[in-house]
């Protein structure tokens, strides 16, 4: 892959392959035991990268598994703007399946069979009754392609892989005859159709609501492989925005549309404002955000019901200086629209993310174009005219409106984390249908980002009088809990050593030190192996050769007359592919066996470094040993630049923590305050939160119990009181303290509240307050992790406090205490921990 695929995506990635492997290793005992394959994975969660990471793996090979270099591959899509977007992604991701490789099925594809190694492409549409590929054969074209399919299904057998891209929608019930007629495409290739083509024997489903699909596959009686990904994951890894927030009039009335309207306008220009200011700050490319605008059907007379002239009017009178060929339309009409005295260009939706060659769209008009067959993650405001009966097609779109433009979460200014849309045709109870459905996991058009109204959220800056707190504490420490990370240790220590010396260039020489250390480690096992086993060097003899059978046909008595084997010496190719293939199994990439070649090349033994290593890297004790080392020597790496890493920017101190997953302990790090929070409004106004609205209050939501409530105003009454900040409970920014439960795993516990003094003197302290439930059945692991994460930190805080509620009494633990913390380190249950909150 040409691009860093994140943890559960790596880790998905990698299930598919064995799964669909497992397919076909049953396909090969009985082809008959018709098998599928399901991606079920939401909307935005990265299907199609974690498809084609799955595909190279399979046809290539990795450090699991061999590669399967006769596989063939078709890739169906609902339309020809699907197809080419999927083809894009190949390019864009891939490292195996490069231009020669991908084939777009066209009107003149005329071939016997699909050639292994290939994927190919192709929509529904090509399989109608009045296309071209389904005409029966004639002097023009030898094969239809239901022939191709057919040959190509005999021939290759289980190695013939089919795709259904968005699998669920070639199962819809559709109202044309033509609509109708493709959307059974999908169920002739689970089925079959006699006198046109077998049933495939291998079908890979992805689709972000797979039900239909599954039930489908159900009445097939084929073998189903489930790979599922949770939206939880997906909504925690940063590809998604945080929040969908939908804003409509209180009654739906007709004159409030130009309200409406003028108020996303507004909202798009202080978008474009803020991504320009983090773009800027941050070094980043520029991310122009998207309106879009969807206007009602006409009818005969009329092109659209909605006033285009009206629309455009508002947009110079809220935009003056917009260029009219920002303006675009997605409209049927392949011509310019004209509305208001300007002429509206055409652009296709694929488009519309990278830009048409002209001046890239910031305003988009469409009508449905946009429900299917485009991906636009800058689109980050809409306007729908629709009205409460056009629902579903609302909820369509705005599974292609969550995407997060760099595909992460805005560490500084939380507003760029949120897209939202605007209604004006919509009440709120319309608008609460919306919502339910689209959080209901068993919707079509369930989203993995929490949808809302916008009245419901607030957005707070940092205020001016806790400026010297954000001075005084740029950085607090926290950690992370990663639970998992598919990848090898050797590659993930490579991978940091690379960050390190390249991307951040923090320690310029370790890539080249770890690469050094990675090959001293191999010849070591070299050494070792050749001094206590007599087959090590066999071994290296063996890979040097190619063992070829000769079967002896007589043709005189119409059998087989013999068999014999010899073998022939391993051209200088076949040798530096090996050297290829084996370094990329245990390392990733070629370098670290062009290295141990280059260093350990020998004139007088003939690529025997090249054999060396790939022997090395084929044994399983040896690549054991070398990941153990790895993953020790991760850790080492990590702490002596622990330092110089924190200090990086947010995005890439993540990068680089990400590689930690899968390492034994939590990861420790920092957490940053960001400039603007958005977040949801709650009942009351509290002061002196180091965040505020305009009128200088927070309203935290869920709003604070009473035992909450009481800790802040007993710290607010003791004078020289600066202010508090409420830590999220979840997510990426928030303080985190690991802590072990009984059972020995890892889990992390966000403190409430982060608390402010100031001393006479001016200097101001920290400290973290936990109000704590000591009935929980974890209470007493959570409290030891925090007495453990104080005796770490307490020169950072003044205090970090457990509270309790007893008797009417509010309790205090103070862990930065010597003695309070020894104590809460000895205590092994929640009795325990009860009678020390008594003691105190």
């Amino acid at each position: 892959m040409k691009i860093n695929l994140l943890d559960f995506q790596s880790e998905k990635s990698s299930e598919l392959a064995r799964k669909t492997l497992t397919a076909q290793r049953i396909l090969r005992e009985d082809i008959d035991q018709h098998q599928a394959v399901v991606l079920a994975s939401p909307t935005g969660s990265g299907k199609t990268v974690m498809m084609i990471a799955a595909l190279e793996a399979m046809f290539e090979g990795d450090e699991e598994r061999e590669g399967n270099p006769d596989a063939t591959f078709l890739w169906i899509c609902d339309s020809p703007e699907l197809n080419e977007q999927t083809k894009q992604k190949f390019l864009e991701c891939s490292s195996v399946f490069t231009s020669g490789r991908l084939v777009t099925i066209d009107n003149a594809f005329d071939k016997r069979s699909l050639e292994p190694g290939r994927i190919y492409f192709i929509n529904t549409q090509k399989f109608s009754k009045t296309s071209n590929l389904t005409k029966p054969t004639s002097d023009i074209r030898r094969y239809s392609i239901w022939q191709t399919i057919s040959n190509t299904i005999i021939e290759r057998g289980k190695n013939f892989v089919l795709i259904l891209d968005e699998a669920h929608k070639g199962l819809l019930a559709g109202s044309s005859t033509e609509r109708r007629e493709a959307q059974t495409i999908p169920q002739k290739f689970l089925f079959g159709e006699v006198g046109k083509s077998p049933a495939v024997p291998l079908v890979m489903g992805i689709s972000a609501t797979p039900k239909r699909f599954n039930d489908i596959l159900e009445q097939s009686e084929r073998t189903a492989h489930r790979v599922l990904v949770d939206a939880g994951i997906v909504r925690r890894s940063g590809l998604l925005k945080h929040r969908l927030l939908i804003h409509n009039p209180a009654s739906r009335n007709k004159h409030a549309d130009d309200t409406v309207l003028r108020e996303a306008l507004r909202h798009h220009l202080a978008m474009k404002t803020a991504w320009q200011r983090y773009c800027d700050d941050k070094n980043e490319p520029l991310v122009r955000p998207l309106l879009v605008i969807q206007v009602e059907d006409g009818n005969e007379d009329l092109f659209s019901k909605t006033d285009l002239d009206a629309i455009i009017k508002t947009v110079f009178e809220v935009m003056p200086k917009i260029d009219p060929s920002a303006i675009a339309h997605c409209f049927q009409e392949e011509s310019p629209v004209k509305a208001n005295g300007i002429k509206i260009r055409k652009v296709e939706p694929s488009k519309l993310q990278a830009g048409d060659g002209m001046f890239p769209a910031e305003i988009v008009l469409f009508k449905t174009a946009l429900t299917t067959g485009w991906d636009c993650p800058r689109a980050e405001t809409m306007v729908s005219y629709r009205t409460a009966h056009d629902s579903t097609m609302i909820e369509q779109l705005i599974g292609r409106m969550v995407r997060a433009p760099l595909a992460r979460s805005i560490e500084t200014d939380d507003t760029l984390n949120s897209v939202r849309l605007y209604l004006p045709g919509f009440d709120r109870a319309a608008v609460q249908k919306i919502i339910v459905k689209l959080s209901d996991p068993g919707s079509e058009e369930q989203i993995a980002t929490d949808a809302e109204f916008l009245d419901n959220y607030i957005q707070y800056d940092r205020r001016e009088k806790a400026a010297a707190i954000f001075q005084a504490f740029p950085r607090l420490p926290s950690y992370k809990i990663y639970r998992s990370n598919q990848q090898p240790p050797v590659v993930r220590l490579l991978k940091l050593a690379n960050r390190l010396s390249v991307s951040t260039k923090i320690k310029p020489s370790a890539r080249s030190d770890i690469q050094s250390e990675l090959i001293a480690q191999l010849k070591g096992e070299a050494q070792q192996r050749r001094a206590t086993d007599t087959s090590f060097d066999a071994a290296i003899e063996n890979a040097a050769q190619v063992r070829l059978q000769t079967h002896v046909f007589d043709l005189l008595s119409n059998g087989l007359g013999g068999l014999s084997n010899h073998t022939v010496q391993a051209s200088a190719e076949s040798i530096d592919e090996l050297l290829q293939h084996s370094s990329r199994s245990i390392s990733g990439d070629d370098a670290l066996g062009q290295a141990y070649w280059k260093q350990y090349d020998n004139e007088a033994e003939a690529y025997h470094a090249k054999l060396e290593f790939s022997v090395l890297a084929s044994t399983p004790d040896v690549r054991r040993n070398l990941n153990h080392w790895a993953a020790s020597r991760f850790d080492t790496l990590y702490a002596e630049n622990k330092a110089a890493i924190f200090a990086l920017p947010a995005i890439k101190r993540r990068e680089v923590e990400r590689l930690a997953g899968g390492q034994d302990a939590p990861l420790e790090t920092v957490f940053e305050f960001q400039e603007t929070i958005e977040v949801e409004k709650g009942p009351v106004a509290l002061s002196d939160h180091i965040f505020c609205d305009r009128e200088q209050y927070f309203h935290p939501s869920p709003e604070l119990n009473s035992w909450e409530s009481r800790a802040i105003e007993d710290e607010a009454s003791e004078g020289r009181f600066a202010g508090w900040f409420r830590n999220p409970s979840s997510g990426e920014d928030c303080i985190i303290v690991p802590y072990k439960d009984s059972n020995g795993t890892w889990h992390g516990k966000s403190p409430d509240f982060v608390l402010f003094r100031e001393e006479s003197d001016g200097t101001l302290k920290c400290s973290l307050l936990e109000p704590h439930d000591i009935e929980r059945d974890n209470s007493w692991c959570i409290a030891k992790g925090f007495a453990e994460f104080a005796e770490k930190f307490e020169a950072t805080f003044e205090r970090i406090e457990l509270t309790c509620e007893r008797k009417s009494l509010l309790k205090k633990l103070d862990l930065c205490k010597p003695s309070i913390r020894k104590s809460v380190l000895a205590i092994h249950s929640n009795s325990e921990l009860t009678n020390l909150f008594d003691l105190h």
